[in-house]
């Protein structure tokens, strides 16, 4: 089934990509196994680093450092990508973790069956217990999207108490995941030129930006 349709209009090859992250300058962030990197609008390297841990997740903030969560610690680099500190955090982690605009982590474990919520500094904000909680995101209305396992979604509102639940026929994170990003149920990002376009990562192979 394909989802989207559309000429790609830029590319880049990666291997074991997990995540992508237009930057306000137009470069892209980038994070794979083992390592975190970030490319201009042609696709040249302008910092490559070697991920703590596995670098299953992370996100250059707004002041330009970066917090990288390896499913056990929640690790601070510079702007260069040098380790500036790491806080070990008692968490699964085995399902697939978000780093958000301020620097905090959304760790799902879908074997110990909670989501929580830690700060850069590895400090607890927010945690529930949800058997099969497999990925989490934050809404623009500081609710928290959790889809759990392959069958619904839950929504938590600011004080991490459930206010809806919805099953789903289709994977659940993938559907989650349109939601979260964009109000048709579409997964966008928007380009420099002000317009969303699809933005689809397929692991093992590239990161691709498509036309509507």
């Amino acid at each position: 089934m394909n989802l989207v349709r559309g000429k790609v209009v830029w590319q880049k090859k990666v291997t074991r990509p997990f995540s992508v992250q237009r930057l306000p300058n137009g470069n892209t962030f980038i994070v794979a196994v083992n390592v975190i990197f970030e490319v201009d609008r042609a696709g040249k390297l302008v910092l490559g680093v070697s991920a703590p841990g596995q670098g299953f997740a992370a996100r250059r903030l707004k002041d330009g450092r970066v917090v990288d969560f390896d499913r056990s610690n929640v690790v601070q680099l510079d702007k260069t990508g040098r380790e500036v500190k790491r806080i070990p955090v008692m968490v699964g982690g085995a399902g697939c973790n978000e780093v958000l605009d301020n620097g905090h982590v959304l760790a799902l474990s879908p074997g110990m069956g909670n989501i929580t919520e830690f700060d850069e500094n590895g400090k607890v904000v927010g945690s529930f217990d949800l058997p099969g909680a497999s990925h989490g995101f934050r809404l623009s209305n500081g609710h928290i999207l959790v889809t759990v396992e392959q069958n619904k979604f839950v929504e938590l509102d600011k004080n991490w108490k459930p206010v809806k639940e919805t099953p789903l026929t289709a994977p659940a994170w993938v559907r989650a995941r349109a939601l979260a990003d964009h109000p048709s149920g579409r997964p966008t990002a928007t380009s420099r030129d002000g317009k969303n376009h699809p933005f689809l990562a397929a692991p093992s192979t590239s990161f691709s930006r498509l036309e509507k």
